[in-house]
């Protein structure tokens, strides 16, 4: 994470002097490096195209500065520029032939083009220049991932975090590509190899809660990043596993406790403040949860997030109108996520808006269709208006695109019964019964009737002592 110089001349005061200038459309010389910084911030926050304005900016007063280029290099890349990236890059390399950084920005350049080969060629050549190789390995990791080519990618990743245990993105890496060969929970072993061999390296032992928890592995999680924060208190990220794993248990009041010490002993951000918010709502602490979103809103009024949790937050209330607010103005920034469509179909529904309900229901389906929630909530749109047949196709579509949900069986045998399908019932009953016994107590509310409960019960004990 890009760690902030908050001192005078830091990147603070650099900021407020940028921006201030911007805002009031002014002019100001700054340092070339005063621009890099800039630049690095906007580009770690995502915010291109103001780094591409301060780019132009920093080009139209130091046009010869080869570090500017770097930057409208990579800034043009992300905005897949990528004609004008090749001019800027045969420019960079006559130059500064054989130069690290702009290798490594061509080698950017090909993979976003899908010049795999190229890519992997020029980091091999990179590697010749590098007495630090772990930022090159991991690349070279990143490129065979991209190919499908896991085992090379698991070679590359491995090297790299054995030089650097502190590059926790690669973990994550690593792990989808050990899980898309199946072989993640043998491979578990590399994680507790580096501990033994550096009992005292926090990032180590963070790394394998991190692996842990990828596995649902909870409290072998919740072990490791305590290892991790008994050898560094502040460590501020291993703080925040250490909440989303309590989330995952719904051990809310823990969760809490860990977001706040992460805020504590790390940079006060958005996301930060929108977990904390989460684990205070998860409490039914609504006054609470909507400080910290609203807090995350006043560092950036562009995160999605503050706007969906408030969202929540109102329609658990039942405060619909404000509900719908706040999940359309989390869709004006990201359109694209399908949780703020199932959000806003939900509360459509509740305001007894049923056509838009179906339709927003259909644009979380488009975007992502493996949320049991969604099958639940939309089929029960048309099982409440009486559609039953309609219900049960879309219950059946969402158990093929849902593996093994114990609800979605559930709710099929409840459809079904209600439609006189008895045979079919049975068959998902007894998938739900296998999948989940426990959870088959939800059919009863469907059938509040008695004597229909009773009937459940013995057919239930049946199947059980058929097995």
């Amino acid at each position: 994470m890009f760690e902030a110089d908050f001192s005078s001349n830091g990147l603070e005061y650099i900021l407020k002097k940028y921006e201030k200038m911007v805002h009031h459309n002014e002019y100001s010389f700054f340092s070339v490096e005063d621009l890099e910084d800039v630049i690095e911030y906007y580009m770690l926050k995502n915010k291109i195209d103001l780094a591409l304005q301060a780019c132009e900016l920093g080009i139209e007063q130091y046009p010869v500065s080869l570090e500017m280029q770097m930057w409208l290099a990579q800034i043009y890349i992300q905005l897949n520029r990528l004609d004008e990236t090749e001019n800027i890059i045969e420019r960079l390399e006559a130059l500064s032939p054989n130069d690290y950084d702009i290798l490594l920005i061509k080698q950017t350049f090909f993979l976003k083009k899908g010049l795999h080969k190229e890519a992997i060629q020029l980091l091999k050549e990179a590697l010749n220049l590098t007495q630090e190789p772990q930022d090159v390995y991991a690349r070279l990791g990143y490129v065979y991932q991209n190919m499908e080519d896991y085992q090379q990618a698991i070679k590359y990743y491995k090297k790299a975090i054995i030089l650097d245990e502190s590059l926790d993105y690669i973990v994550m890496e690593l792990n989808e590509c050990w899980d898309n060969l199946d072989i993640l929970e043998k491979n578990i072993n590399f994680y507790e190899e580096l501990t033994e061999k550096n009992a005292f390296s926090k990032h180590a032992w963070y790394n394998l809660g991190i692996t842990n928890a990828y596995l649902k592995k909870w409290n072998e999680a919740l072990e490791a990043f305590d290892f991790a924060i008994s050898i560094d208190i502040e460590y501020a990220d291993a703080h925040k596993e250490m909440g989303n794993v309590y989330m995952n248990l719904q051990q809310f009041r823990q969760a809490q406790e860990a977001y706040t010490q992460a805020l504590n002993f790390g940079e006060i951000t958005p996301d930060i403040l929108c977990h904390l918010g989460a684990s205070y709502e998860k409490q039914n602490d609504f006054i609470a949860a909507q400080i910290n979103y609203k807090e995350a809103l006043k560092l950036d009024k562009s995160w999605a997030e503050g706007y969906y949790g408030l969202g929540t937050c109102k329609m658990t209330q039942e405060k619909y109108y404000e509900a719908i607010f706040y999940f359309r103005k989390a869709l004006q920034i990201n359109a694209y996520h399908e949780d703020y469509w199932l959000a806003l179909a939900d509360t459509e529904y509740q305001m007894g808006n049923i056509i838009s309900a179906l339709e927003f229901y259909q644009k979380s389906c488009d975007l992502y269709s493996g949320n049991p929630s969604l099958w639940l909530n939309w089929s029960s749109v048309y099982f409440d208006e009486g559609d039953f047949k309609k219900a049960i196709d879309l219950i059946e579509e969402g158990i093929e695109s849902c593996q093994d949900c114990a609800d979605l069986y559930y709710r099929a045998t409840a459809y079904h019964l209600c439609n006189d399908n008895f045979n079919q019932a049975m068959q998902w009953l007894e998938m739900g019964l296998f999948s989940n016994y426990d959870a088959h107590e939800q059919l009863y509310d469907f059938f509040p009737d008695m004597t229909m409960q009773k009937a459940l019960y013995k057919i239930i004990e049946s199947i059980m002592k058929q097995d």
